[in-house]
């Protein structure tokens, strides 16, 4: 995977939004709303 970032701030929003997704998925998955199949 590769990003293409113009400076050290779109960069830490990035990472933060990715962090963040990740644990709203693991939530997810956790409380059992979200199946994988």
């Amino acid at each position: 995977m590769t990003f293409t970032v113009d400076s050290y701030l779109e960069y830490f929003l990035t990472l933060l939004a990715w962090i963040i997704n990740n644990n709203i998925f693991a939530v997810l998955v956790q409380t059992g709303l979200f199946v994988l199949r």
